[in-house]
């Protein structure tokens, strides 16, 4: 999946890791029109300064980023 201006996508997993006391988290995100297809998924790792809302496993987001690089994600309500 490559990320457009406004991409919307639904969250498959998300995980919360601490490395070296940092804490991050890992995402794995669907395109929403097609959350069937491996093709059309990202991997992300990310602080969380660039999350907006509570986001969790199914939730709908708003993702924020460059080609195939997640910057931001945002919960839909």
């Amino acid at each position: 999946m490559i990320i457009a201006p406004e991409q919307e996508g639904i969250v498959l997993s998300i995980a919360r890791v601490s490395i070296h006391g940092d804490e991050y988290v890992d995402l794995v995100i669907a395109d929403w029109a097609a959350p069937d297809d491996p093709t059309a998924r990202l991997s992300a790792r990310l602080g969380p300064e660039a999350i907006v809302g509570e986001v969790g496993t199914g939730d709908r987001v708003k993702v924020k980023g460059f080609l195939r690089m997640v910057t931001r994600i945002e919960k839909i309500d």
